[in-house]
């Protein structure tokens, strides 16, 4: 006879200053001892299944007892969320209580997707002793590097619409107000939810009522308006993303090439080889990584993402770490998978990125592809021009560039600000060729696998009219019958190009931008062509740079300065893109997911 699960309600985890927080714990109603995974969400515990990839009961059953804690501020938890800074602190006090109740064997582990995984890396940073392991998916390692891009705010309208949405329920039951002021808060949140074209472009950023006030949001959208210089970004600088060497446990992390957190991943990964992390990135979006379906052309030779896919290993993972003997510290071997979209098949690496060759294509003035007529035409070169030229288009802020798939989070904002625009992954780009402001160079068709795998960067020495502006940089597939695949992109604003926030570019005096681009995971197949993009804006993921010496998110409409953009090539000026090559490798996927075990329907009659 199958043994009863308890569930316990409401139970209280003390942190440090007083603060109660609520957790829900569901166990095997016997007196062993066992391990335990531990779940922090700020969206509720109760979300089990969406947030335990295949709820409470199986995990129970797998030989844990399983931990859904509300964050300090969420839920049924006392006190007020400040979202991601105050969670190393709460994760170190959670994970040891955990780690002392009479149902525990002292062995904790941690899991999370999405913002989960964010508070779950915090616990991790924190370093708790009693801290065996982690398994998360999708999440980023620090604030600053998820929301700045070259100091540009990056997924700024997906903090206006989607995480104040998700905070807001928590405050406003919090907040002491009469009817009518609980109505109006309820009316502006709302109203940031279903914003319109013309909200995303309205001036000043984030203009909306509901999200002014930090009752509501947990200043949330300050994070995401606040420059580079903020001293904000101090509560920041004890994160994984800023300090890797502090993950200490070994972490399985599962990362979609087109969601914003592969190169976080990939630093924390890649900062600890001896630890015996896993890391798997997949060709998917962020919400096809930890469930929902996404669009990817190409690449159904890739198992699908979402929780049921990782519940197996979930299980086998905490298994190795908190049933299995270890193997010795600094005898642990730290291993990559990673698929290649174009050649669709797994492959594996013990570095990041895998061993292999830097490449520079170079930015010339000529082109030889079918669009050579073009005068916003030209080409991606393996050798430097003899001679110089240069290239120039008109980017007026009022009408920006939009955003067409690529590495973003995506909760409909593209689509409030486009219908026809699409959401995450290798998007056709060739109805941006249409527009006067993008600059494009094409490669010669390739003749053999051009395999790329690791970080991306460009170096492009441009020109302004403007005193402040933004360049922004795109990698993309040309496949043979003229898909224009975006793999990746970056962008720089060129006030803070030094570090300050007052760089200001003397116009028309050229000089030298270094762009970080999204990490690329692909294999650009013989009969295609590498493309490059050029342009100053990709609306609403990254903010608009109205080219005036005001900053940019606080600006209004009279602050825009249209810009005479030129970007320059050959021997004094070379312009060019650099992409880590990889030479031949052998397949070998991380495990097959398609015979992978699947968990147990939930039955809830058994749980008292």
């Amino acid at each position: 006879m199958s043994q009863k699960i308890i569930v316990e309600q409401d139970v209280t985890i003390p942190l440090r200053d007083g603060t109660h927080t609520k957790a829900d714990i569901f166990r095997l109603d016997d007196d062993v001892r066992r391990p335990v995974i531990l779940q922090r969400s700020i969206y509720g515990k109760q979300g089990y299944m969406e947030h335990a990839y295949a709820g409470p009961m199986n995990i129970v059953r797998a030989g844990y007892v399983y931990v859904s804690q509300d964050c300090r501020g969420c839920g049924e938890s006392d006190g007020y969320l400040e979202f991601f800074f105050q969670e190393q602190e709460d994760g170190y006090d959670s994970v040891e209580w955990a780690a002392e109740q009479p149902w525990s064997n002292g062995k904790v582990g941690i899991v999370g997707n999405s913002a989960l995984t964010m508070t779950a890396l915090q616990a991790v940073a924190a370093q708790p002793p009693s801290l065996a392991a982690a398994f998360v998916v999708d999440g980023h390692t620090d604030m600053e590097t998820w929301t700045k891009r070259g100091g540009v705010p990056s997924e700024v309208y997906f903090g206006a619409q989607f995480i104040p949405h998700m905070v807001a329920l928590n405050n406003l039951k919090r907040l002491d107000l009469d009817a009518d002021g609980r109505a109006e808060l309820e009316r502006n949140v709302a109203s940031a939810l279903s914003a319109t074209r013309e909200d995303l472009l309205h001036l000043p950023v984030l203009n909306f009522e509901g999200l002014k006030d930090d009752r509501v949001t947990s200043g949330l959208h300050r994070i995401f308006l606040a420059e580079p210089t903020d001293p904000l970004w101090k509560k920041d600088s004890t994160a994984l993303g800023k300090e890797p060497e502090r993950a200490r446990v070994p972490i399985k992390a599962v990362a979609g090439l087109y969601a914003p957190f592969v190169g976080s991943m990939a630093n924390v990964w890649s900062a600890n080889p001896d630890i015996g992390h896993e890391l798997i990135i997949g060709p998917w979006g962020h919400f096809g990584t930890v469930g929902a379906p996404t669009g990817v052309r190409n690449y159904l030779e890739a198992p699908a993402g979402g929780r049921k896919a990782w519940w197996s290993a979930m299980i086998a993972w905490f298994d190795q770490w908190m049933k299995d003997e270890p193997s010795p510290e600094g005898s642990r071997r730290s291993k990559l998978y990673y698929f290649l979209p174009g050649e669709n098949r797994w492959a594996a690496s013990y570095t990041w990125p895998p061993s292999g060759s830097d490449l520079d294509l170079f930015l010339n003035g000529a082109s030889s592809s079918a669009m050579s007529s073009d005068s916003r035409v030209g080409a991606l070169d393996f050798e430097l021009a003899a001679e110089s030229s240069s290239h120039t288009y008109i980017y007026d802020p009022a009408n920006p560039a939009p955003t067409v798939g690529g590495v973003v989070i995506d909760i409909g904002q593209l689509a409030r600000f486009d219908s026809t625009l699409t959401a995450d992954g290798p998007h056709d780009q060739r109805r941006l060729e249409t527009r006067e402001d993008v600059l494009i160079y094409d490669s010669p068709v390739l003749d053999d696998v051009v395999r790329v795998v690791g970080s991306a960067s460009a170096t492009i020495w441009a020109s302004s009219s403007a005193e402040d502006t933004d360049f922004i940089v795109r990698l993309i597939d040309v496949e043979p019958d003229g898909f224009a695949a975006k793999l990746a992109e970056g962008v720089i604003r060129t006030r803070y190009r030094h570090g300050t926030n007052d760089s200001w570019l003397t116009p028309g005096e050229p000089v030298e931008l270094n762009v970080e681009l999204d990490p690329v995971v692909h294999s650009f197949m013989p009969g295609h062509r590498v493309r490059v993009h050029i342009t100053s804006s990709s609306f609403p993921k990254y903010a608009r740079n109205l080219n005036s010496r005001v900053v940019p998110e606080l600006g209004v409409e009279t602050d825009i300065v249209v810009a005479r953009q030129s970007v320059h090539h050959g021997p004094d000026m070379s312009s060019r893109i650099t992409l880590h090559i990889v030479p031949a490798v052998e397949s070998e996927s991380p495990y097959d997911l398609s015979s992978s075990p699947r968990p147990a329907e939930l039955d809830d009659s058994r749980a008292r």
